[in-house]
């Protein structure tokens, strides 16, 4: 009885959509310099003094262009989930359409023990996957797209 259920759940249990094709879609780093502001700090004496005053310092900032290049026949959706599985962003999707993704400051990236990770589904009307990238940002800094090292941050 056990060996029928464990059989049961391999067969029933969904899989995941394959990985699409890295000729079907472009995936462009962008880095800029923005300033990250801290929480406000008890004033004192030596705080008062306006010499002492800096700007926040400058750190990187990421955003990846997502380039959807091809679209396989009755995909029209597409829905892309952060690592803790919520929802970014859902839309109908054409090819040429460039899909700005806003990941946050290199440092956060990489400061996550179990690494970083954006989904994005391909879906038909219906709303079934039809395919899927994976863009995932180890602790150590190394970015992936489908399991492939793209480079490192």
């Amino acid at each position: 009885m056990k060996w029928l259920c464990v059989a049961l759940l391999v067969f029933l249990l969904p899989e995941d959509a394959p990985y699409r094709a890295g000729d079907d879609f472009e995936a462009r780093l962008k880095f800029e310099l923005k300033p990250r502001h801290a929480a406000p700090v008890a004033q004192g004496y030596s705080s008062l003094r306006s010499d002492i005053h800096q700007a926040p310092p400058l750190l990187p900032f990421l955003t990846i262009d997502f380039k959807v290049l091809r679209l396989y026949p009755g995909e029209v959706r597409v829905r892309i989930e952060d690592g803790m599985g919520e929802t970014v962003l859902s839309r109908k999707v054409t090819e040429g359409m460039a899909l700005p993704l806003v990941l946050g400051f290199t440092d956060d990236l990489k400061g996550h023990p179990d690494g970083y990770a954006y989904s994005i589904y391909f879906m038909t009307q219906d709303r079934e996957v039809t395919s899927r990238v994976v863009i995932f940002f180890e602790e150590n800094g190394i970015f992936r797209i489908n399991g492939e090292p793209r480079g490192k941050i």
